[in-house]
């Protein structure tokens, strides 16, 4: 169940339609929370009682200030008088807006527009940005499909990135292209702009799914012949998105966007974050 991020903002147009809304709520979907302002809480209650309610439990409180709201800077004062967590705030404001001096002090998130908002509040989430459609990935064919050959290409994956400690954002495409072929298009992008991926790194990669495959109890092999390189807008034009997942020294740190993925990959990045989620709850 997606954790529940309250947005306080003035709207520039219909709410439903509002751009700067469906920017901030887009990206929190892809942190893996539910974006929620006033208007859609779904009770008859009194309706400041609901939304005091909402600064109080939610899980992240999203405030962008640029509109120079009466009720924003209320509910944002709300925050600060219940001493909410400064962590779960997140404070945005367009370039340019004179910020009222009862809260210039705070740390405010600035972005110039939409396209910089997204930036802003990923790096704020802690979360990449997508790769774009022309950057290059791999297509690893897979041959002598199991009964459970979803599952088990996932793990090999999982396991050779981890052996390849990667640092950084992965895309997971799939799809059963042709009868007994199934494909895997991986697109990834490392945490630093340093890092790069050429072929050497690939083809290292690719010899380790090949033995993961191997040694795995399934049938499953990897079809090098058939595998090869390939722009991302292939994979998204031609596979199923199954995943999204930032890594940190070759472990999971974070499914993206979890409540649109019901796939292999995504179930099997989430058995590897459980148990490091209950250790830390102990």
């Amino acid at each position: 169940m997606d954790e529940i991020a309250f947005v306080a903002m003035k709207f520039e147009s219909d709410p439903w339609r509002d751009k700067k809304y469906l920017a901030i709520s887009d990206v929190l979907s892809e942190a893996g929370f539910k974006a929620l302002r006033a208007d859609e809480i779904r009770t008859s209650g009194i309706s400041m009682n609901e939304v005091t309610n909402y600064l109080r439990n939610a899980n992240l409180v999203v405030v962008d200030i640029s509109g120079q709201s009466l009720n924003v800077s209320y509910e944002l004062g709300y925050c600060h008088g219940i001493g909410r967590d400064s962590e779960n705030v997140i404070l945005l404001c367009k370039e340019g807006v004179n910020i009222p001096f009862n809260y210039a002090h705070y740390r405010h998130n600035m972005y110039r527009d939409l396209r910089h908002l997204r930036t802003i509040l990923r790096y704020r989430l802690e979360i990449s940005t997508p790769l774009t459609d022309d950057q290059l990935g791999y297509a690893f064919s897979i041959t002598d499909l199991s009964r459970t050959y979803g599952a088990t290409v996932a793990e090999a994956v999982l396991d050779s990135l981890r052996a390849m400690s990667f640092t950084g954002r992965c895309e997971y495409y799939a799809g059963d292209t042709l009868p007994g072929l199934y494909v895997v298009g991986l697109a990834v992008k490392g945490a630093s702009r340093r890092q790069k991926f050429d072929d050497r790194w690939w083809m290292k990669l690719r010899q380790l799914v090949a033995r993961n495959l191997d040694e795995g109890e399934s049938t499953c092999k990897l079809d090098e012949i058939l595998s090869e390189y390939a722009e991302v807008r292939a994979f998204r034009q031609q596979l199923l998105p199954r995943g999204v997942a930032e890594f940190a020294d070759g472990h999971p740190k974070q499914l993206l966007r979890p409540a649109e993925e019901d796939s292999w990959f995504s179930g099997a990045i989430l058995d590897r974050l459980q148990p490091e989620r209950e250790t830390g709850q102990e």
